[in-house]
């Protein structure tokens, strides 16, 4: 029998409302609560034949998971599982086996990390996932399968997709050289990726976005005449065919590109922190003047409506971006369509992100026309960067204020002219209004997730005249918007304060765009920075790395800060093991993070030394070096130790004498390797 409708199916778990994980809306998530042990348990209600399933993941995701099947709920029996959960969207595939009830379990939850399932599918074997060759479909996720030299498993997605790369899993014997092909027709396929030095273990491949329906693994020569042993192909595919993202894609490659986010076209879009020393969160000001409060959350695109019709800021005449004084983190963008002018000029104070929008007619004659602000579901970031959708599920203008998800998302100095609310066909609001303006109901909700706004405030210019828009927004949760404060006193005092901070510049050179970089990113450092913790970056790295943080200190001690420096490395030299080991990942809370490479990143035991070395030698702060000399100590301790692992594995002749023990903190490769990158710092 095939799989019945989702509409039929009954579904419980160990807590939330897994109702959500089979109700076919991709913008709702079932959430486990983190202090149980997640399940969630289907019942189709008939015995269905099935081939394959797919589940859709939020931003938890366990790494060791599995499914069991059983026709009375009393005795049941493997059906898919890995070890290896990546997120996104992952697929299974199996032989078809009959079955009422499916269970989903998570073999080894993490403490207080809660797993997220947006959707899980079941498929019959006609709908599933497949496999060309007889006998090996089990790869996918069922158990081992023998591949002899010269033979292939070939994988039909059913339908053209988005394969992104492939994961593989050896038994006792390995592919040492094999190659990965993708084809559209089953018929000719293309090489994108071979690996000829294969030793076991597992092996990575990704290549540039592209599609396929079929994706081959064929292992040309083997660890063993008898063949490799595929313990799990893992398929990783882009999981926007169905996810609202791929919706709004869609609909921007169709539309008028220049009013899109062009993260929707697959375009980098370039961006710059607005935020202040020592506060919890930073907001995102890209290069056309968009605006992301917080992270995780939708953005707001500045518009132009001219002669009726919206222009936006990729298809102007001229973009500039520039920063206060070249360097001090108060940005500014400038466009212009048509003789009329945008400058978005953005500020950080109160934990409020605030932008005014000046426009200003730069024509020889009158100008009418209105400025549109418009709230989309889309962060700044882009999907290939964990970014992406940012779920709307209820919008409400209010006057001056602007609510998303129940929650004051921002507010404007003055109330807009037309608004417009609109749930996603085939396009956004701008879709809506792109042509005229629309006046709607000003509340709406939806579970679609892609929910937007566009508020319109009207000018009439004559020839060089300006009017300006203010908009606040909260960077955190309990900040209430000023969108009445006098902006430009606001921005003289930021700005003040920014440069008595940073002091006089410290470099100066032939090219002034490299000293301003220099102190640019000393406050970037400062902004991106905790009361302890430097970070990378304000959203995708939002922990402290030694390897980021050593180099960041570095910085700030060369621009005279000497006291931010000093305060990092000795919060950090009070996490060091007592073993000597230098975690190269903390938590902002100072808690060590334990994802993968927690204990095998070894470039942090020399980076800790060095930056520490490095303090004294330019303070000669005494008090400084007795309180990290212990901790140093032992982590100089730890890479003699590193090192004696190696000569006693290779012996002191072998060319890899004196290297530390493989480590994945190099980054070049998937699994741990000897590298010269941990020795550079050791």
């Amino acid at each position: 029998m095939d799989v019945p409708h989702k509409s039929q199916w009954k579904v419980t778990a160990d807590s939330g409302d897994p109702g959500l994980a089979i109700d076919d809306h991709y913008a709702t998530t079932w959430r486990s609560d983190p202090s149980t042990t997640p399940w969630l348990e289907i019942d189709l209600g008939v015995v269905a034949t099935l081939g394959g399933l797919e589940i859709y993941w939020g931003k938890q995701t366990p790494i060791n998971y599995g499914f069991e099947s059983s026709r009375d709920r009393k005795t049941w029996a493997h059906l898919c599982r890995t070890d290896h959960g990546e997120g996104g969207q992952e697929v299974f595939a199996f032989p078809p086996v009959a079955t009422r009830f499916v269970r989903w379990r998570c073999a080894n939850p993490e403490p207080l990390r809660t797993p997220e399932i947006i959707e899980l599918n079941l498929y019959s074997p006609a709908n599933a996932t497949s496999v060309i060759e007889e006998g090996r479909i089990a790869a996918l996720g069922y158990g081992p399968v023998n591949l002899p030299p010269g033979e292939s498993i070939t994988v039909d997605f059913g339908y053209v997709r988005f394969p992104l790369g492939a994961f593989i899993k050896w038994g006792e014997t390995y592919g040492t050289v094999f190659s990965v092909y993708l084809s559209d027709d089953g018929a000719a396929f293309r090489e994108v990726g071979r690996i000829a030095t294969g030793d076991g273990d597992k092996d990575n491949f990704w290549w540039r976005s592209t599609t396929s329906r079929f994706l081959r693994l064929t292992v040309h020569e083997a660890s063993s005449p008898e063949g490799a042993v595929v313990n799990e192909l893992k398929l990783r595919l882009l999981n926007k065919d169905r996810m609202p993202f791929g919706q709004f894609e869609r609909a921007a490659r169709a539309g008028r590109g220049e009013l899109y986010p062009q993260s929707l076209l697959g375009r980098q879009v370039y961006w710059t922190v607005v935020g202040e020393r020592e506060r919890p969160a930073e907001a995102l000001f890209d290069e056309y003047g968009n605006l992301e409060p917080q992270a995780d959350g939708p953005q707001i695109t500045p518009l132009l409506r001219l002669g009726g019709v919206l222009h936006g800021a990729p298809a102007s005449e001229s973009v500039s971006q520039s920063l206060l004084e070249g360097a001090l983190p108060l940005p500014c963008v400038t466009w212009s369509r048509l003789g009329v002018e945008l400058r978005a000029t953005a500020i950080a104070h109160a934990g409020e992100a605030l932008v005014e929008y000046c426009i200003t007619n730069r024509s020889g004659r009158r100008g009418d026309g209105a400025l549109v602000l418009a709230v989309r579901p889309v962060q700044i970031n882009p999907y290939w960067q964990h970014g992406g959708h940012a779920a709307i599920d209820a919008i409400v203008v209010d006057g001056r204020q602007v609510w998303v998800n129940n929650r004051m998302f921002a507010a404007f100095s003055r109330e807009p002219e037309f608004v417009s609310v609109a749930d996603f066909d085939n396009g956004d609001v701008i879709r809506l209004i792109e042509k005229e303006r629309r006046q709607t109901n000003r509340s709406l909700c939806s579970l679609s997730g892609l929910l937007s706004a566009a508020c319109e405030f009207n000018f009439s210019l004559e020839p060089g005249r300006s009017v300006a828009v203010i908009l606040s927004s909260p960077m955190w949760d309990g900040v209430k918007p000023r969108p009445d404060i006098n902006f430009w006193a606001i921005h003289q005092e930021v700005a003040r304060a920014w440069r008595e901070k940073l002091g006089p510049r410290k470099i100066t050179v032939g090219d002034r765009e490299v000293s301003d970089t220099v102190e640019a990113q000393t406050a970037l450092i400062l902004i991106n920075a905790t009361q302890h913790a430097f970070k990378p970056g304000p959203r995708n790295y939002d922990r402290t790395w030694i390897r980021d943080g050593s180099s960041q200190a570095l910085a700030l001690l060369w621009a005279g800060l000497i006291d931010e420096a000093k305060a990092y490395v000795l919060w950090y030299a009070e996490r060091i093991y007592e073993n000597g080991m230098v975690p190269p990942i903390l938590n902002l809370d100072g808690s060590v993070n334990r994802g993968y490479g927690s204990d095998i990143e070894f470039d942090a035991q020399g980076q800790f030394v060095g930056i520490a070395a490095d303090i004294y030698r330019v303070t000669r702060d005494r008090d400084f070096l007795r309180a990290v000399f212990e901790p140093v100590v032992r982590a100089t301790r730890f890479i003699e130790e590193l090192c004696a692992r190696t000569i006693a594995l290779h012996g002191p002749e072998s060319w890899l004498h004196g290297l530390l023990a493989p480590s994945i903190s190099h980054e070049g490769y998937g699994k741990p390797s000897y590298s010269y990158w941990d020795n550079f710092f050791a």
